[in-house]
């Protein structure tokens, strides 16, 4: 959920996009990806990958990293 509400702050910024999803959770990626539909219809749809890793590989394409964790307990 948190991740979904900082990506409506970004989408206030002209200037930002979201380039990237990184989720292992498939629900939380296609609720993402909903979001981003509603909200700027024609984008393209960010890369997705499902673990840091694999996002490490397009390092040298980010500006801006926002992480959002959720503590199991």
């Amino acid at each position: 959920m948190m991740g979904q509400e900082h990506i409506s702050y970004i989408l206030k910024y002209a200037s930002l996009s979201v380039d990237f999803l990184c989720d292992p959770n498939q629900s939380s990626i296609d609720t993402a990806l909903s979001l981003l539909k509603q909200d700027q219809p024609g984008i393209k749809s960010p890369t997705v990958v499902s673990d840091e890793k694999e996002l490490l590989e397009h390092v040298y394409d980010i500006d801006l990293l926002v992480i959002v964790s959720q503590l199991l307990s």
